[in-house]
């Protein structure tokens, strides 16, 4: 089971800025650790946020394959599709 992230993980996801924060940097994040449901999973929310449906939609059932409880862990540190 995948860990949960750190409190300042936690805190950076809910208070960042979704709109300006590139793809590119969590792409970066996935290739550092590609098993991690966290890492695909915050992909999968950037990649929605930014428009790109079939990419994100992707990225968050690989990360939901991986751990089926990362989105609700997830919703509890405010990284969803909708934001905090």
């Amino acid at each position: 089971m995948a860990k949960s992230p750190s409190v300042s993980m936690a805190s950076a996801w809910s208070s960042c800025d979704w709109e300006i924060i590139p793809i590119k940097a969590y792409e970066k994040l996935v290739a550092q650790s590609p098993d991690s449901a966290w890492a695909r999973y915050s992909l999968g929310v950037a990649e929605l946020r930014h428009g790109d449906k079939d990419a994100g939609n992707a990225d968050m059932a690989t990360a939901q394959a991986r751990d089926p409880h990362v989105g609700m862990r997830a919703a509890k540190f405010g990284l969803t599709v909708a934001g905090p």
